[in-house]
C-alpha cells in the first residue's frame, strides 16, 4: 500500500514538472479602457486628412499622388534613430534593474559570504594589532619621558656643586653681616650698597636650592622635577645677579690690606659666573628636551589612537556588510529596484508610443488626393501631410466633453450603431481621425470638443445628416501593468497570481487597481515580462 502511494506521488510530481504545460501569459503594459456612449452625425467629406502625432523629419514616403491605398497601410514615417536608441537604453535599464533585484532576492552566495567573513576576520586582526601597537606606543612614550626627566634630575648635582662654589667665593668677599670685607676699599657707594643688599637674597636662594635638592632626592617624580627645575632657575638667577653686582662694585675697588688682590677676585667671579650661566643653560635645555619629548609622545599616541579608531570603524563596516549579506532583503531595498524597474518600463512604453507615432497609417481605403510634404522635411504634430479621398466620402462628427477628450487619441476604435429602415441595428467599425481642440463648444456650462470619425468599411446605409450611436473606446489610464482577470485569485481580500519561473512555480501576492474589458491593473508585485499562469 505504501509503495503504491509513493509511486502515485512520484508520478504526479513527474507529470506536473515535465508533462503538464500550464497556459500562461506575460505581464505587459497597456491602457485601461472605458466606453463612452455619444451620438454622432454623418457628414459629407471630400477627403480625410492624414497627420503625424509627433514632430520630426520625414524619413520615408511610401505612396505617390493618385495611388490607391487600403485602410491600415503605412503611408509615411519619420526618422526614428534617436527613439530607437532610447528604446534600447530603456530595455537595458529594465534588464539591469531586474537582474539586480533577482540577485537581491536570491541572497548572497556561500562563496561571497565566506569572502565577507574572511574580510571581517582580517579587519578584527588589524584592530587587535592596532590596539597592541597603541599600548606599545604608550609604554615607549612613558619610558622616553621618564628618561628625559631622569637626565634633567641629574643636573641637580651640578646645580648644588656650582652654587656651593659660588657661595664660597661670595663668603670670602662678604662678611657675615653681608658687608664687604674690610680689606676692600670701594669708592662707589651706590654699587657697594646694591651688591651688599643683593647678597641677602643670594643666601636665601642658596638655602632654597639645597632644600630643593633634598626634595628631589626624596620625591623624584616628574611633577616634582618640574617644580624643582623652575625653582633652580629662579634661585640661580639671584646668585648670578649677586655675582654681577659684586663684579661691578669691584671694578673701582682696591685692596686696603692683606694678601688678596682685586684681580684674583675678579677672575674668580668671572669663572664662577660662567659656571652659573652654563648650568642655567643646561636646565633650559633639559626643560626643552622634556617639552619636545612630550610633543613627540603626544604625536605618536594620537597617531596610534587614530589608527585604532580607523581599524575599529573598518571592522564595524565589514561586520555591517556581513550582516547585510546574511540578512533578508529589506523592503526599502526591494522598493528601490522596484521603482527603477517601473521607471524604466514607463520610459520604454513612452518611447514605444512615440515610435508608433512616427508612422502614419491610412485611416480609410481610397486614393491619395494630396501630398503636402517630402522626404527630409520637418513636420509638426497635427499638421496635415496628405489627404485620402474615400469611395464613400462620409465622416461622422460628434462632440465629447473636454474632460473626456484627454482619454482619446487619433486611431482609437469606435463602434458605430446604424439604425436600419427595418428597425434593426447594424454595427460597423470605425476609428478617430481627428480631435479638434482648437475650438471650445459651450453647452449648459460644459465644454465640448469636436471629434471626427471614419468608417473602416464602405456602408451604403450611411447617409448624410443621419444620426448614429457611437461607442468610443476611451483610455482611462495609460501605460499600466495589466494581466487577465483569469490569472488572479482572491482569498480574504488578498489577490495573488501563480508566477511561472524557469524551474518552479510560486504564488505571489499582488496589489490591483482598475478593471476593464477582462483586464486588471497591477499596482505592485509583478514586473513587465513576468509570466503568470491563467486558468
Amino acid at each position: 500500500m505504501v509503495t503504491a502511494v509513493v509511486l502515485c506521488l512520484a508520478a504526479w510530481i513527474y507529470y506536473f514538472n515535465f508533462v503538464f504545460k500550464p497556459d500562461f501569459t506575460e505581464v505587459k503594459r497597456g491602457d485601461m479602457m472605458e466606453k463612452l456612449n455619444v451620438m454622432g452625425k454623418v457628414i459629407t467629406s471630400d477627403s480625410v486628412d492624414v497627420e503625424f502625432q509627433e514632430n520630426g523629419r520625414v524619413d520615408k514616403i511610401n505612396i505617390a499622388l493618385g495611388d490607391s491605398v487600403k485602410r491600415g497601410d503605412i503611408l509615411a514615417s519619420l526618422d526614428s534613430k534617436e527613439l530607437d536608441a532610447e528604446l534600447k537604453k530603456a530595455q537595458a535599464q529594465i534588464y539591469v534593474a531586474k537582474a539586480q533585484l533577482s540577485q537581491l532576492l536570491a541572497g548572497t552566495r556561500s562563496e561571497e559570504l565566506s569572502l565577507f567573513e574572511t574580510q571581517v576576520e582580517s579587519a578584527r586582526v588589524d584592530l587587535e594589532n592596532a590596539q597592541k601597537n597603541f599600548e606599545n606606543v604608550k609604554i615607549k612614550a612613558d619610558n622616553d619621558i621618564d628618561n628625559s626627566y631622569q637626565t634633567a634630575r641629574n643636573v641637580s648635582d651640578q646645580v648644588l656643586l656650582s652654587t656651593e662654589k659660588a657661595m664660597q667665593l661670595l663668603n670670602s668677599i662678604y662678611q657675615p653681616s653681608n658687608q664687604f670685607q674690610t680689606f676692600f676699599f670701594i669708592p662707589d657707594f651706590s654699587k657697594k650698597s646694591d651688591a651688599e643688599w643683593q647678597i641677602i637674597f643670594t643666601k636665601d636662594a642658596f638655602k632654597k636650592i639645597k632644600a630643593d635638592y633634598e626634595s628631589l632626592k626624596d620625591d623624584p617624580s616628574n611633577k616634582n622635577t618640574d617644580t624643582v627645575l623652575s625653582d633652580f632657575k629662579v634661585n640661580l638667577e639671584l646668585i648670578r645677579v649677586a655675582l654681577n653686582k659684586t663684579s661691578e662694585a669691584l671694578e673701582s675697588a682696591s685692596a686696603v690690606s692683606g694678601d688678596a688682590t682685586i684681580e684674583e677676585f675678579k677672575n674668580s667671579i668671572i669663572n664662577t659666573r660662567e659656571d652659573i650661566n652654563s648650568i642655567q643653560t643646561e636646565i633650559l635645555n633639559k626643560e626643552r628636551s622634556i617639552k619636545e619629548q612630550e610633543v613627540v609622545n603626544q604625536t605618536s599616541i594620537t597617531a596610534a589612537d587614530s589608527l585604532v579608531s580607523s581599524k575599529r570603524a573598518a571592522l564595524a563596516e565589514k561586520e555591517e556588510q556581513l550582516a547585510l549579506k546574511k540578512a533578508k532583503p529589506r523592503d526599502v531595498e526591494v522598493a528601490v529596484y522596484d521603482a527603477q524597474i517601473k521607471d524604466a518600463e514607463a520610459l520604454k512604453y513612452l518611447v514605444e508610443e512615440k515610435l508608433k507615432n512616427t508612422k502614419v497609417f491610412a485611416p480609410i481605403s481610397g486614393v491619395v488626393k494630396n501630398i503636402n510634404t517630402k522626404q527630409g522635411q520637418l513636420v509638426e504634430s497635427g499638421s496635415p501631410v496628405m489627404s485620402i479621398s474615400g469611395s464613400s466620402d462620409f465622416q461622422i462628427e460628434t462632440e465629447v466633453l473636454k474632460s473626456d477628450s484627454d482619454k482619446l487619441r487619433v486611431g482609437d476604435e469606435v463602434d458605430i450603431d446604424v439604425n436600419l429602415s427595418d428597425a434593426t441595428i447594424k454595427e460597423i467599425k470605425g476609428s478617430i481621425i481627428s480631435i479638434d481642440t482648437s475650438k471650445e463648444i459651450s453647452k449648459n456650462d460644459d465644454v465640448y470638443y469636436k471629434v471626427f470619425i471614419v468608417s473602416s468599411e464602405n456602408d451604403v446605409n450611411l447617409k448624410p445628416d443621419m444620426r448614429v450611436e457611437l461607442v468610443v473606446n476611451a483610455v482611462i489610464k495609460r501605460n499600466v501593468l495589466i494581466v487577465p482577470e483569469n490569472a488572479i485569485t482572491e482569498k480574504n481580500g488578498v489577490f495573488s497570481v501563480i508566477l511561472l519561473e524557469d524551474d518552479s512555480n510560486r504564488s505571489v501576492d499582488i496589489e490591483v487597481g482598475l478593471r476593464s474589458n477582462g483586464m486588471v491593473e497591477v499596482l505592485a508585485g509583478l514586473y513587465e515580462g513576468d509570466r503568470v499562469i491563467v486558468r
